[in-house]
């Protein structure tokens, strides 16, 4: 996240990177969502077609007044009783009377009635020879009707060879439907009713058979088709009820990729909303569906779904612009703040440093020593340098340089060492900085209680006065020197190679041949 805001702070094409990502984003989500509403309200908008649309096609079938007809001729007309009964005669003048007035009322284009042999014993037709004598056991609607039931039952009539609808009824033996059945009264009209019903339906409809087959619908090329897989049973069991005619006795029928439950789907390469309703005709094989299909690419709000996108995008847009912009703004704050601290902190480690080099000259100044003075020196530089171990060693008159002071070392160093011998002999004959770090070869390793280990760095200086040679430092540090610790040692040397040569030369008139030749000068 601090790498982010980072970023964020020094980049203003990340900012509208981010922004660009969080309108797009967020006017996509928006015109998903509203696009998924949209469908919704399409999907119940056509439940409700498809209920009212199944409510006129019931009304107009097992709820209508055709059936209601038939049902109470069937309990109350003896007349009709009387010929479920009879053999096969021409009508009675008042069965024939009967049957035309039905079909008059209802616009019926056939009326017959059927005795429990399934025989039809009266009959009429519009325009036709009668079907008296035709047995109709076989029909599914025949024997729903002697179950004591009404029907309704949607077929290819055997006698006009096209699409009917029979509405069938009991014939009971008294007034009483626990009496017994005595045959069936059917009527038999064309399929106008319902092609009208569908007609009037502003979205494709189907009307589908229990075995699938659409039978009827406002899109004429569809009928006739399957929507569920033509398997060979399926086939069979169409050829063998007789219920479509010679439907599909010779041909394979085609079908048709619809969904089979209510929602949104895809058809003919298009998003589709589909919603069907179940019509209770007390058909054996089950109910038929009225199905109901909505061009959902006709009706899409493209203009409303990409306004709304775009203004959802663009209120995103500011606001993410608007949070990275504060979340900037803090970061720099507390970017500023961190390194005003951090600042201030080395203003004081500076002070302190600053304040430790001149109580280090004091204190040089007043060391009563050589050795003093180194052994003070050394161990001020472990306060502010960090040295961990060191030598100090002094050129003596005879060229030859001497140890003076040591610090943190488990083995004494060599009390003198020759100008070229070792690394410290060295660093006094080419006066010169010799630094080695951890992966060079060094004599230093650091001891304590909780064990040893090698310095990050190691450093020999010479300590030079007016560029003459004075001694000879040498440091182990824990880790390379910074720019304030060389600021540091920089200082120190001069101030330690001053203080130095003053002391050695005291120290080396003090000496006792040369007190007794300054006593000798003075005598003379």
């Amino acid at each position: 996240m601090k790498r982010f805001l980072l970023c964020l702070s020094r980049s203003t094409g990340l900012i509208w990177l981010c922004v660009l990502s969080g309108a797009t984003i967020a006017g996509a989500a928006v015109a998903l969502m509203i696009q998924h509403a949209w469908q919704d309200e399409q999907l119940s908008m056509l439940q409700t077609s498809v209920e009212r649309a199944s409510n006129e096609l019931m009304s107009q079938t097992i709820s209508g007044t055709l059936i209601g007809a038939l049902s109470l001729s069937g309990i109350i007309n003896n007349e009709i009783k009387s010929e479920s009964l009879n053999p096969v005669f021409p009508n009675t003048p008042a069965t024939d009377h009967l049957f035309r007035t039905i079909a008059q009322i209802f616009d019926t284009d056939g009326v017959f009635v059927a005795s429990s042999d399934g025989v039809i014993r009266a009959s009429w037709n519009s325009g036709d020879k009668p079907s008296t004598g035709l047995d109709i056991r076989f029909r599914p609607y025949f024997q729903v009707a002697m179950q004591g039931r009404e029907t309704i039952y949607a077929a290819v009539s055997l006698a006009q060879k096209r699409r009917s609808v029979y509405f069938a009824a009991p014939i009971f033996v008294t007034s009483d439907k626990d009496s017994g059945c005595l045959g069936v009264i059917v009527a038999r009209t064309s399929l106008s009713r319902i092609d009208r019903a569908l007609a009037a339906i502003p979205h494709a409809a189907l009307l589908v058979s229990p075995q699938r087959l659409v039978f009827a619908s406002n899109r004429p090329e569809w009928v006739s088709t399957l929507i569920a897989e033509p398997t060979p049973e399926r086939i069979s069991e169409i050829r063998e009820r007789k219920q479509f005619g010679d439907l599909f006795v010779s041909d394979i029928p085609t079908k048709m990729a619809i969904p089979t439950q209510n929602g949104i789907g895809r058809f003919a390469g298009k998003d589709h909303a589909f919603v069907s309703a179940s019509l209770a005709w007390n058909d054996s094989e089950g109910d038929w569906q009225l199905l109901l299909m909505q061009d959902l690419d006709k009706t899409y709000p493209i203009e409303r779904i990409t306004a709304s996108a775009a203004s959802s995008g663009a209120l995103a847009g500011i606001i993410v612009w608007l949070l990275l912009n504060l979340l900037r703004s803090h970061f720099r704050q507390q970017e500023a703040s961190q390194k005003i601290q951090e600042l201030a902190q080395a203003q004081e480690a500076h002070a302190r440093q600053k304040e430790g080099i001149a109580t280090l000259s004091l204190k040089l100044q007043k060391s009563d020593s050589t050795e003093a003075l180194g052994q003070y020196f050394l161990s001020e530089a472990h306060t502010l340098l960090g040295t961990l171990q060191g030598v100090l060693y002094a050129k003596e008159a005879d060229g030859g340089l001497r140890l003076i002071a040591s610090y943190a070392c488990e083995t004494q160093p060599p009390a003198r060492l020759e100008v070229g011998e070792g690394l410290v002999g060295q660093c006094a004959l080419q006066q010169s900085r010799i630094v080695l770090d951890a992966t060079t070869e060094t004599r230093w390793h650091i001891h304590s209680g909780l064990g040893e280990a090698r310095p990050a760095c190691t450093i020999i200086c010479p300590i030079e006065l007016n560029e003459s040679l004075v001694g000879v430092l040498e440091i182990a540090l824990s880790e390379p020197p910074g720019d304030d610790q060389e600021i540091c040692i920089e200082t120190m040397l001069p101030m330690l190679a001053m203080n130095l040569e003053i002391k050695s030369r005291h120290e080396a008139g003090n000496a006792p041949g040369q007190q007794a030749s300054r006593h000798m000068e003075d005598s003379a």
